[in-house]
């Protein structure tokens, strides 16, 4: 069963890399 917590935390993780390389 996956945690919706580590999910999230996941997605913002590859989110702030991307705003990080487009900045």
């Amino acid at each position: 069963m996956f945690n919706i917590i580590t999910l999230n935390n996941v997605i913002y993780q590859a989110f702030s890399n991307i705003l990080y390389e487009e900045y």
